[in-house]
């Protein structure tokens, strides 16, 4: 425990007396003199050291806050709990606990003070840390001095800035979870080597790990934007962009746009089967109840198909052009509805005019979430989809090189797996198909 100062100031007093008495020895003068300056210089000079080490500490604190504001901007579109969570524990890791040794770290959105006091892409944090008196305590104490609190200020400034590429692969989950999901969005499986040529993976999934990889498999796109926080896997990929992480998310562009038309009389259940040509001489044909391909080769006129609480099943070649096939149901069901197996093939575009325009397969979102599996495309390297699988509430699997060559194909999706290898591509100019006003990418820099 320190002693009070008046004890050393009694201490001192009776030194100063001791040295009086021997002054009148002139021989003693410079003695004297020495020893009365000697406590002077020397506390002084613990001054200077005590000093050194105080900036020493400021440009600690100072660090610890420039961090701590780049993490805090990092976590932008989190709850203030989050934020303040994001700060502290950026403080912490350098050093600087909140509540520990009189420490005090605050965390701002806008900041409270400075030219970025209204600017809610702004995040400040101020640190202040208690210094001690190391060398001068007794000193610096006699003579009114105490030792000062550092303090760290910093603010960090997001940009905005708009994600403008095409987009071939939309997953809408925006489930944040904590652990892998069991079916991430998009995950490319062991081997998998998937392209988006010139066009973007977009993921709305805020979790940590909302875009996987395993294995070798690879996933390269144009850009590749998550609203989530973590890629997992190595091999994820953007060329000639960036892998952008925390995006807002991307609108469904199909939910406002398009629309199912109204159902006609159903076909006769034997029409269930698919088999050669199949005519719509109105435009819109139902079917009510599971409907296969698997017989023989399948064309299908232009128009729109509409299968009702029922499953497509596909396992031979199905041919079409300006042609939506679309499930629904009134029933609402979380299985599976619709499987390309693997020795099918399929070379469909979409209607390039009308409320279905540019879809080719349409799982209606009132379905809800096929629990019990992907609906799956499993297909060989000569099948081509030229316009967009839509599936806003269904997981969507994609096997093999399903979507090679030139064309237009997109995936939109609540979650999607990819196996295989697999080329995107989007030229799309007058098939109908949407781009969404892409999510927005953020940089930030410290302002303040």
């Amino acid at each position: 425990m320190r002693k009070p100062v008046s004890q050393f100031m009694r201490a001192y007093n009776a030194f100063l007396h001791v040295l009086r008495r021997v002054s009148g020895d002139q021989r003693g003068a410079i003695a004297v003199t020495t020893a009365l300056t000697l406590p002077v210089l020397l506390g002084f000079g613990g001054m200077a050291v005590d000093a050194s080490m105080w900036l020493r500490a400021k440009s600690s604190v100072q660090g610890a806050a420039d961090a701590s504001a780049f993490s805090t901007a990092a976590a932008h579109g989190s709850p203030s709990t989050r934020l303040q969570d994001e700060g502290k524990g950026a403080a912490a890791a350098n050093g600087y606990v909140n509540g520990q040794n009189g420490v005090a770290v605050t965390v701002n959105n806008p900041p409270a003070s400075g030219a970025y006091a209204a600017n809610a892409n702004a995040y400040e944090v101020i640190i202040t840390a208690p210094q001690q008196l190391y060398l001068t305590n007794y000193f610096a104490e006699a003579f009114g001095f105490h030792a000062p609190t550092v303090k760290g200020r910093a603010v960090a400034l997001l940009v905005e800035t708009p994600i403008t590429s095409p987009m071939c692969i939309l997953s809408l989950d925006t489930t944040a979870v904590t652990a892998p999901k069991p079916n991430p969005a998009p995950l490319a499986n062991s081997g998998s080597s998937v392209l988006l040529a010139h066009c973007d993976i977009d993921v709305n999934s805020t979790s940590g790990q909302s875009i996987q990889t395993s294995g070798s498999s690879s996933i390269t796109g144009a850009d590749v934007n998550t609203a989530g926080t973590f890629v997992v896997g190595t091999n994820v990929h953007a060329n000639p962009g960036t892998v952008n992480t925390r995006i807002i998310p991307v609108n469904d562009p199909y939910a406002t746009t398009r629309s199912i038309p109204a159902l006609p009389a159903f076909q006769p259940s034997s029409a269930n089967t698919w088999s050669g040509h199949i005519t719509n001489p109105t435009g819109v044909k139902a079917f009510n109840g599971n409907v296969s391909a698997n017989n023989s080769a399948v064309t299908l006129d232009p128009g729109v198909y509409i299968i009702s609480n029922g499953k497509l099943d596909v396992s031979r070649a199905i041919t079409g052009t300006g042609v939506t096939i679309i499930l629904t149901g009134t029933a609402h069901t979380t299985n599976e509805i619709f499987t390309f197996g693997g020795g099918a093939t399929f070379n469909l575009t979409a209607p390039t005019t009308g409320t279905t325009a540019g879809i080719v397969l349409w799982v209606d979102g009132r379905l809800g979430l096929n629990t019990s599996g992907f609906d799956s495309f499993n297909g060989g390297s000569a099948s081509t989809i030229k316009g967009a699988i839509y599936a806003p509430s269904h997981k969507v699997s994609y096997t093999g090189s399903t979507v090679a060559g030139a064309g237009c194909t997109q995936i939109v999706a609540w979650d999607i797996l990819l196996t295989g290898s697999a080329t995107f591509n989007h030229d799309c100019t007058g098939v109908g198909t949407l781009d969404p006003v892409t999510g927005t990418k953020f940089t930030w820099s410290l302002v303040e």
